[in-house]
Order: structure tokens, then C-alpha cells, then sequence
């Protein structure tokens, strides 16, 4: 029973990390689009559809991380995480 969760906990979690990256994805073309639609309220809601990409990936990537990262490691590979998300903000 505790290998079937733990499966199906990770098959979510990559499924989630898709469907963040796919969205954030659309979110950063249609933000490049919005410029020669010229319309302000466009760019608004493509930046807040980037929002939603961005959070999905910010609570489904430190387990990943966690998962992922070798044994002595985990911590770096956190800290490295946090100054991406701050490099790109």
C-alpha cells in the first residue's frame, strides 16, 4: 500500500511539473505577444496567468528537489533553486 502511494505521489508530481511549466510557458508567449497587440489589459492577464505557472512550480519543485538531489546535497540544491527564483523575478 506504501509503494502504491508513493508512486502515485510521484507520478503527480511530475504531472504537476508539466502542467506548471506548460502553463508558464504559454503565460511568458502570449506577455511577448501583448506588445504588438498593444493593449495593456492583454499583458495583465498573460503576467497573471504567469503567476499561476510560477506558483504551481514553486510548491511542486522543492519535493522534486528533495527526491531528486543526492544524499548530502539537498541543501545546495535548495539554495540554488531560491537564487534562480530571485535571479528571475
Amino acid at each position: 500500500m506504501y509503494v502504491l502511494l508513493l508512486s502515485a505521489i510521484k507520478i503527480i508530481l511530475h504531472t504537476n511539473i508539466g502542467i506548471g511549466c506548460s502553463i508558464w510557458i504559454l503565460a511568458v508567449f502570449l506577455s511577448g505577444i501583448s506588445k504588438y497587440i498593444d493593449s495593456y489589459v492583454f499583458l495583465f492577464l498573460a503576467r497573471m496567468i504567469s503567476g499561476v505557472g510560477e506558483a504551481s512550480l514553486q510548491v511542486t519543485l522543492p519535493p522534486w528537489i528533495h527526491e531528486v538531489s543526492p544524499e548530502g546535497s539537498t541543501g545546495s540544491w535548495y539554495v540554488e533553486w531560491m537564487l534562480i527564483l530571485i535571479m528571475v523575478n
